[in-house]
């Protein structure tokens, strides 16, 4: 929690020295939706490693929340994990009725581009990309993780 606390500290003061009107917020974007006043709040939207861990149900409800709260011509930026991530993929406990779901200890869902697009249709795909990359790890070696890199302009 504290380094979250001191990246969003440099956030502020970079975006200030850059003379952006920018504010950052950690929310719970649920809640956030619900009040009607949060409508179109936001220009730009990161969610980041989140989307693979909700169900169906999740996926759809958190998806239209980014529409709701993102402004038209606003930018949403996701990263989720893909099926060819070889840290995670068809580990674990398959989950009956759902394609490339797995549980071991935590649900993961990996996403293919057509669901992606299909499930961000609010939005215009501006780029959908599979990246491959080191998560460092403190003490431990790297995971190795594929994951979509999506970037969506809000209709």
């Amino acid at each position: 929690m504290e380094a979250a606390r001191t990246e969003h500290s440099r956030a502020v003061r970079r975006s200030g020295k850059a003379g952006l009107d920018a504010e950052y917020r950690a929310t719970d974007m649920a809640s956030f939706a619900a009040d009607p006043d949060n409508a179109s709040a936001f220009d730009v939207v990161f969610a980041c490693n989140v989307y693979h861990l909700l169900g169906p149900i999740g996926r759809r409800e958190f998806a239209a929340t980014l529409s709701a709260v993102t402004r038209p011509g606003g930018l949403l930026f996701l990263s989720t994990l893909s099926p060819r991530d070889p840290e995670h993929y068809a580990k674990g406990d398959p989950v009956s009725g759902e394609e490339r779901s797995w549980v071991s200890g935590v649900y993961l869902h990996f996403c293919t581009a057509e669901e992606l697009t299909r499930d961000f249709a609010g939005f215009e795909i501006l780029d959908l990309e599979e990246r491959s990359y080191e998560e460092p790890r403190q003490g431990r070696p790297p995971h190795h993780h594929t994951s979509w890199f999506l970037e969506g302009r809000r209709r």
